[in-house]
């Protein structure tokens, strides 16, 4: 059993460098999450931006639009990923 366990190891070891370079050219849209994904073998976690001040500025809520922007096509590309 421990001459098995350590040669899954082994195995799972080598092998996971070779997916995760295989993933990143595969995926065209944010390869670095599904690279990740099967590096750490955990889903990606997105922080979704904060709301913005009421005082904000133009600029300010312009920004906080393109990273909600981000965010949203982030998980789409996650989940279509996954597919």
């Amino acid at each position: 059993m421990m001459i098995l366990k350590a040669t899954y190891m082994t195995v799972t070891t080598q092998i996971r460098p070779i997916l995760s370079e295989y993933v990143r050219k595969k995926f065209k849209d944010f390869p670095g999450e599904m690279q990740a994904l099967v590096k750490n073998l955990e889903m990606p976690t997105f922080i979704m931006p904060d709301d913005p001040a009421e005082t904000a500025t133009w600029t300010e809520i312009h920004i906080w639009e393109k990273k909600c922007n981000s965010y949203a096509k982030r998980e789409e590309a996650l989940e279509q990923n996954q597919q």
